[in-house]
């Protein structure tokens, strides 16, 4: 039985989410907080005239659940002007509205985030959450060192409507796995196409949780030519100085990376490395320059391409770019390029 069989209606007033069709750039992951059903949900956006909603829930049994066509929108983002000024964005009192116009939203039903007591997970309205359905997190993620998982049957109906769209009808929309999404992302605050969650928008916001299960889904999206080299163009003014962030791959092993400038064929002006932190340039940028960022992994993978995810910023205005290095299969380094121009 295919996704589009197994989708149920749910009798959704038309005056809660607009009817007007708008281009679609980006897929945007969610979790509910609440109970087992859709049936809690639902009455709550009913109770809101602010229409909230996302067009699909995926009920614990997998069984999606459509308030409307994923062609329409409603509000599910809530992105906050201030972000959108700290983040370096213009035009803040509308792009907010135009990124829930762009986007379709689904809804993962699901506790959310746990607290634990006497040895017990309980969810924000008291209900005891079993152990095994518990996935743990001991550094803790967005405020919460608990959460409710995803079940199989959620993560494979997302998997096939993700799939779905991108063969059938939004075929604009790349699948590829963002490992950056679990933080705020300038490109999902800048519109740019891709799958990403609520947390890639808000820092206030928990859902979607990185669970292994949900991000091996993800990765799984992804062929070889999905893994593509992403360099960045960015704009500075004199004066200025180049920070790089280091991130993190679609698979796992250690990175060396170094940023470089100039010379890109010697590695012996290479800037000092990081692994997952940061390097601020030493020299302020007078007139347009080229860095390398170039990414070793600690062995060769003979079967797939990697994709070493970094984020880019000038002192200038502080507006971060994600960019991508991508190692190619059966290779051990990576290369992408930062163009700033004064």
């Amino acid at each position: 039985m295919s996704i589009l069989d197994r989708i149920r209606r749910v009798d959704f007033p038309r005056a809660q989410y607009a009817q007007v069709a708008h281009p679609k750039r980006q897929i945007v992951l969610h979790h509910t907080v609440s109970g087992v059903g859709i049936d809690g949900d639902i009455a709550t956006w009913l109770g809101n005239s602010a229409r909230i909603a996302t067009c699909l829930i995926i009920h614990h049994d997998g069984t999606p659940w459509q308030c409307f066509s994923s062609r329409y929108w409603a509000h599910h983002l809530g992105c906050k002007r201030a972000l959108f000024r700290a983040q370096g964005f213009d035009a803040v009192e509308s792009r907010n509205l135009r990124l829930n116009q762009q986007s379709i939203a689904i809804e993962i039903d699901s506790a959310g985030g746990l607290t634990q007591r006497d040895g017990a997970w309980y969810s924000s309205f008291g209900r005891r959450i079993p152990t095994d359905r518990v996935q743990v997190y001991a550094d803790g993620y967005r405020g919460f060192h608990g959460f409710e998982k995803y079940t199989e049957e959620q993560l494979r109906s997302v998997e096939e409507l993700l799939r779905w769209w991108q063969a059938e009808r939004y075929p604009d929309i790349p699948l590829a796995y963002r490992p950056t999404m679990w933080d705020v992302e300038h490109d999902a605050l800048a519109g740019e196409p891709g799958v990403y969650s609520h947390t890639s928008f808000r820092p206030d916001k928990s859902d979607c949780h990185p669970q292994p299960e949900l991000i091996e889904m993800l990765r799984g999206l992804e062929g070889e030519e999905m893994c593509k080299t992403k360099s960045l163009r960015l704009s500075a003014q004199a004066g200025a100085k180049l920070t790089v962030s280091g991130g993190s791959s679609t698979h796992s092993g250690g990175f060396s990376v170094w940023l470089l400038r100039d010379e890109p064929e010697s590695m012996t002006n290479a800037r000092p490395a990081w692994e997952g932190g940061e390097v601020t340039e030493s020299q302020p940028i007078t007139q347009r320059a080229v860095f390398v960022i170039r990414v070793k992994a600690d062995s060769k993978n003979p079967d797939e391409a990697r994709c070493y995810s970094y984020e880019a910023r000038t002192s200038a205005d502080g507006a971060r770019k994600t960019g991508t290095a991508r190692i190619p299969k059966n290779k051990s380094i990576g290369e992408a390029t930062i163009t700033v121009t004064v």
